[in-house]
Protein backbone atom coordinates (compact mmCIF):
# COMPACT_ATOMS: atom_id res chain seq x y z
CA UNK A 1 0.00 0.00 0.00
CA UNK A 2 1.39 3.13 -1.32
CA UNK A 3 1.18 5.68 2.05
CA UNK A 4 1.32 8.85 0.30
CA UNK A 5 -2.11 8.05 -1.44
CA UNK A 6 -5.38 9.42 0.31
CA UNK A 7 -7.00 7.01 2.96
CA UNK A 8 -9.99 7.70 1.42
CA UNK A 9 -8.93 6.09 -1.51
CA UNK A 10 -8.41 2.50 0.18
CA UNK A 11 -11.76 3.12 2.69
CA UNK A 12 -13.92 3.60 -0.15
CA UNK A 13 -12.94 0.62 -2.70
CA UNK A 14 -11.99 -2.13 0.46
CA UNK A 15 -15.93 -1.24 1.23
CA UNK A 16 -16.44 -1.42 -2.35
CA UNK A 17 -15.02 -5.00 -2.73
CA UNK A 18 -16.37 -6.32 0.47
CA UNK A 19 -19.95 -5.27 -0.38
CA UNK A 20 -19.61 -7.21 -3.67
CA UNK A 21 -18.58 -9.94 -1.90
CA UNK A 22 -21.55 -10.33 0.30
CA UNK A 23 -23.79 -9.20 -2.10
CA UNK A 24 -22.48 -12.41 -3.85
CA UNK A 25 -23.39 -14.53 -0.96
CA UNK A 26 -26.85 -12.83 -0.84
CA UNK A 27 -27.51 -13.52 -3.79
CA UNK A 28 -27.38 -17.03 -4.12
CA UNK A 29 -29.38 -17.19 -0.58
CA UNK A 30 -32.06 -15.01 -2.85
CA UNK A 31 -32.15 -18.13 -5.14
CA UNK A 32 -34.26 -20.73 -3.36
CA UNK A 33 -32.23 -23.78 -3.93
CA UNK A 34 -31.94 -26.45 -1.40
CA UNK A 35 -28.53 -26.40 -1.42
CA UNK A 36 -28.02 -22.35 -1.20
CA UNK A 37 -26.60 -22.51 2.48
CA UNK A 38 -23.58 -24.73 1.54
CA UNK A 39 -23.12 -22.98 -2.08
CA UNK A 40 -22.59 -19.72 -0.29
CA UNK A 41 -20.29 -21.14 2.10
CA UNK A 42 -18.02 -22.50 -0.82
CA UNK A 43 -18.50 -19.48 -3.03
CA UNK A 44 -17.42 -17.15 0.51
CA UNK A 45 -14.43 -19.60 0.78
CA UNK A 46 -13.36 -19.49 -2.81
CA UNK A 47 -13.63 -15.84 -3.60
CA UNK A 48 -11.62 -15.33 0.00
CA UNK A 49 -9.13 -17.50 -1.37
CA UNK A 50 -8.79 -15.93 -5.15
CA UNK A 51 -8.08 -12.54 -2.84
CA UNK A 52 -5.92 -13.41 -0.43
CA UNK A 53 -3.70 -15.17 -3.59
CA UNK A 54 -4.56 -11.99 -6.09
CA UNK A 55 -3.85 -9.25 -3.27
CA UNK A 56 -0.58 -11.41 -1.81
CA UNK A 57 0.63 -11.40 -5.46
CA UNK A 58 0.21 -7.76 -6.37
CA UNK A 59 1.59 -6.42 -3.13
CA UNK A 60 4.75 -8.65 -3.70
CA UNK A 61 5.18 -6.68 -7.54
CA UNK A 62 4.15 -10.11 -9.36
CA UNK A 63 2.01 -8.07 -12.04
CA UNK A 64 4.54 -5.42 -12.13
CA UNK A 65 7.19 -7.03 -13.85
CA UNK A 66 6.28 -5.52 -16.97
CA UNK A 67 9.03 -6.96 -19.00
CA UNK A 68 7.74 -10.27 -18.74
CA UNK A 69 6.10 -12.52 -21.58
CA UNK A 70 3.84 -13.70 -21.44
CA UNK A 71 2.23 -10.64 -19.28
CA UNK A 72 1.45 -11.35 -15.95
CA UNK A 73 -2.15 -9.94 -15.44
CA UNK A 74 -2.84 -12.98 -17.63
CA UNK A 75 -2.96 -14.86 -14.36
CA UNK A 76 -4.78 -12.97 -12.73
CA UNK A 77 -7.62 -12.60 -15.48
CA UNK A 78 -7.89 -15.95 -16.88
CA UNK A 79 -9.07 -18.40 -14.07
CA UNK A 80 -12.43 -15.76 -12.79
CA UNK A 81 -12.74 -15.25 -16.61
CA UNK A 82 -12.61 -19.02 -17.69
CA UNK A 83 -15.16 -19.86 -13.97
CA UNK A 84 -17.57 -17.01 -14.83
CA UNK A 85 -17.74 -19.06 -19.34
CA UNK A 86 -17.76 -22.36 -17.32
CA UNK A 87 -21.00 -21.51 -14.67
CA UNK A 88 -22.73 -20.06 -17.35
CA UNK A 89 -22.28 -22.39 -20.29
CA UNK A 90 -22.98 -25.84 -17.91
CA UNK A 91 -26.56 -26.81 -17.54
CA UNK A 92 -25.96 -27.78 -14.07
CA UNK A 93 -24.91 -24.36 -12.71
CA UNK A 94 -27.06 -22.73 -15.09
CA UNK A 95 -29.56 -24.33 -13.98
CA UNK A 96 -29.20 -22.81 -10.25
CA UNK A 97 -27.77 -19.73 -11.09
CA UNK A 98 -31.12 -19.10 -13.21
CA UNK A 99 -33.05 -18.91 -9.60
CA UNK A 100 -31.43 -15.98 -8.75
CA UNK A 101 -34.26 -12.81 -9.24
CA UNK A 102 -33.50 -10.64 -11.88
CA UNK A 103 -33.78 -7.35 -9.68
CA UNK A 104 -30.83 -9.06 -7.51
CA UNK A 105 -28.50 -8.99 -10.39
CA UNK A 106 -29.36 -5.46 -11.76
CA UNK A 107 -28.88 -4.22 -8.63
CA UNK A 108 -25.37 -5.56 -8.28
CA UNK A 109 -24.23 -2.74 -11.01
CA UNK A 110 -24.56 -0.27 -8.32
CA UNK A 111 -21.61 -1.28 -7.02
CA UNK A 112 -20.00 0.20 -10.66
CA UNK A 113 -20.38 3.83 -9.10
CA UNK A 114 -18.39 3.72 -6.50
CA UNK A 115 -15.73 1.43 -8.67
CA UNK A 116 -15.52 5.04 -11.02
CA UNK A 117 -15.14 7.34 -8.55
CA UNK A 118 -11.83 5.48 -7.15
CA UNK A 119 -10.32 4.96 -10.85
CA UNK A 120 -11.14 8.67 -11.14
CA UNK A 121 -9.24 9.60 -7.38
CA UNK A 122 -6.85 6.98 -8.80
CA UNK A 123 -6.03 9.39 -12.00
CA UNK A 124 -5.89 12.37 -10.14
CA UNK A 125 -2.91 10.55 -8.06
CA UNK A 126 -0.92 9.71 -11.66
CA UNK A 127 -1.62 6.27 -11.37
CA UNK A 128 -4.08 5.18 -14.45
CA UNK A 129 -4.79 6.98 -17.50
CA UNK A 130 -7.74 10.13 -18.00
CA UNK A 131 -8.88 8.17 -21.01
CA UNK A 132 -10.02 5.23 -17.86
CA UNK A 133 -12.33 7.91 -16.40
CA UNK A 134 -15.36 9.56 -16.92
CA UNK A 135 -13.56 12.48 -17.60
CA UNK A 136 -11.77 10.47 -20.52
CA UNK A 137 -14.38 8.68 -22.15
CA UNK A 138 -15.23 6.17 -19.52
CA UNK A 139 -18.92 6.08 -19.05
CA UNK A 140 -19.09 2.77 -17.21
CA UNK A 141 -20.69 4.90 -14.40
CA UNK A 142 -24.05 5.27 -16.26
CA UNK A 143 -24.35 1.42 -15.48
CA UNK A 144 -24.01 2.36 -12.02
CA UNK A 145 -26.89 4.98 -12.16
CA UNK A 146 -29.07 4.09 -14.04
CA UNK A 147 -29.39 0.52 -12.16
CA UNK A 148 -31.99 0.89 -9.70
CA UNK A 149 -33.90 2.21 -12.37
CA UNK A 150 -34.43 -0.68 -14.37
CA UNK A 151 -34.31 -2.70 -11.77
CA UNK A 152 -38.04 -0.83 -11.49
CA UNK A 153 -39.32 -2.57 -14.45
CA UNK A 154 -38.10 -6.07 -12.94
CA UNK A 155 -41.60 -6.42 -11.45
CA UNK A 156 -43.70 -9.06 -12.40
CA UNK A 157 -46.62 -6.43 -13.43
CA UNK A 158 -44.27 -4.62 -15.98
CA UNK A 159 -43.32 -7.94 -17.81
CA UNK A 160 -43.18 -6.11 -21.20
CA UNK A 161 -40.60 -3.98 -20.34
CA UNK A 162 -38.14 -7.29 -20.17
CA UNK A 163 -36.69 -6.21 -23.91
CA UNK A 164 -35.88 -2.70 -22.57
CA UNK A 165 -34.07 -4.64 -19.78
CA UNK A 166 -32.13 -6.55 -22.39
CA UNK A 167 -31.37 -3.95 -24.18
CA UNK A 168 -29.66 -1.90 -20.94
CA UNK A 169 -27.79 -5.07 -20.39
CA UNK A 170 -26.62 -5.16 -23.45
CA UNK A 171 -25.33 -1.61 -23.53
CA UNK A 172 -24.26 -2.02 -19.97
CA UNK A 173 -21.89 -4.67 -21.06
CA UNK A 174 -20.59 -2.77 -23.54
CA UNK A 175 -19.75 -0.09 -21.56
CA UNK A 176 -17.91 -2.89 -19.34
CA UNK A 177 -15.86 -3.92 -22.21
CA UNK A 178 -14.98 -0.35 -22.69
CA UNK A 179 -12.87 0.48 -19.84
CA UNK A 180 -11.56 -3.45 -20.07
CA UNK A 181 -10.12 -2.46 -23.59
CA UNK A 182 -8.66 1.04 -22.20
CA UNK A 183 -7.09 -0.55 -19.41
CA UNK A 184 -5.93 -3.73 -20.96
CA UNK A 185 -4.15 -1.41 -23.74
CA UNK A 186 -3.02 1.24 -21.28
CA UNK A 187 -1.12 -1.27 -18.91
CA UNK A 188 2.73 -0.95 -19.22
CA UNK A 189 2.92 -4.22 -20.66
CA UNK A 190 4.21 -5.37 -24.71
CA UNK A 191 0.11 -4.88 -25.52
CA UNK A 192 0.11 -0.72 -24.23
CA UNK A 193 -0.86 0.96 -26.90
CA UNK A 194 -2.36 4.16 -25.43
CA UNK A 195 -1.40 6.71 -22.48
CA UNK A 196 2.50 5.92 -22.10
CA UNK A 197 2.51 8.92 -20.42
CA UNK A 198 0.25 8.08 -17.69
CA UNK A 199 -0.18 4.32 -17.57
CA UNK A 200 -2.36 2.20 -16.19
CA UNK A 201 -0.18 0.88 -12.82
CA UNK A 202 -2.61 1.59 -10.48
CA UNK A 203 -4.59 -1.91 -11.01
CA UNK A 204 -1.55 -3.89 -10.83
CA UNK A 205 -1.04 -3.19 -7.25
CA UNK A 206 -2.78 -4.22 -4.00
CA UNK A 207 -5.67 -3.72 -3.33
CA UNK A 208 -6.57 -2.63 -6.62
CA UNK A 209 -5.48 -5.73 -8.26
CA UNK A 210 -9.10 -6.69 -7.36
CA UNK A 211 -10.91 -4.82 -9.58
CA UNK A 212 -9.88 -6.77 -12.40
CA UNK A 213 -9.59 -10.43 -10.84
CA UNK A 214 -12.83 -9.80 -9.18
CA UNK A 215 -15.44 -6.64 -9.63
CA UNK A 216 -15.11 -6.85 -13.04
CA UNK A 217 -15.56 -11.00 -14.02
CA UNK A 218 -18.37 -10.27 -11.19
CA UNK A 219 -20.23 -7.49 -12.97
CA UNK A 220 -19.77 -9.71 -16.24
CA UNK A 221 -21.24 -12.80 -14.51
CA UNK A 222 -24.35 -10.72 -13.22
CA UNK A 223 -24.70 -9.38 -17.21
CA UNK A 224 -24.34 -12.89 -18.94
CA UNK A 225 -26.65 -14.37 -16.75
CA UNK A 226 -29.20 -11.69 -16.68
CA UNK A 227 -29.28 -11.72 -20.34
CA UNK A 228 -29.51 -15.67 -20.61
CA UNK A 229 -32.54 -15.15 -18.50
CA UNK A 230 -34.30 -12.52 -19.77
CA UNK A 231 -33.67 -14.55 -23.92
CA UNK A 232 -35.19 -17.58 -22.07
CA UNK A 233 -38.46 -15.24 -20.99
CA UNK A 234 -38.43 -13.30 -24.06
CA UNK A 235 -38.91 -16.83 -26.14
CA UNK A 236 -41.87 -17.84 -24.19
Amino acid sequence: MDPDLPLRIYIVFFLTTFSLFLFLLFAIGFSRHSKRIRLQWLTGFTITVWLGITGYLAYSGFFQAYEEVPPRMIFGVLPPLITVIGLVAFGVSRRFLFRIPLFTLTYLHIIRIPVEIVLWWLYKQGLVPEMMTFEGGNWDILSGITAPFVAHFLNPAVGRHRFVIFIWNLAALGLLFNVVIRGVLSAPYITQVFSFDQPNIGLLQFPFIWLPVFIVPAVLFSHLIAMNKLVRKLKK
